[in-house]
């Protein structure tokens, strides 16, 4: 499975909002976790633990 990902950051300890160029949708806003059962949501969470998609920013202090 290939992937076009952008901007990913790290949502929750478990989870990683990124945006997803999606084949019939364009691009959307999508959470990968890991383990969720899922064949694309794993590989696009093993995409990003291996740096496919570059570097994940960190959680953002919640105001």
């Amino acid at each position: 499975m290939e992937f076009e990902i952008r901007n990913p950051f790290w949502s929750s300890s478990i989870s990683i909002d990124v945006e997803w160029n999606h084949p019939f949708h364009g691009w959307i806003p999508y959470t990968a976790i890991d383990q969720s059962g899922e064949e694309e949501m794993q590989a696009i969470w093993d995409g990003l633990m291996r740096g496919d998609f570059g570097q994940i920013a960190p959680m953002e202090p919640q105001a």
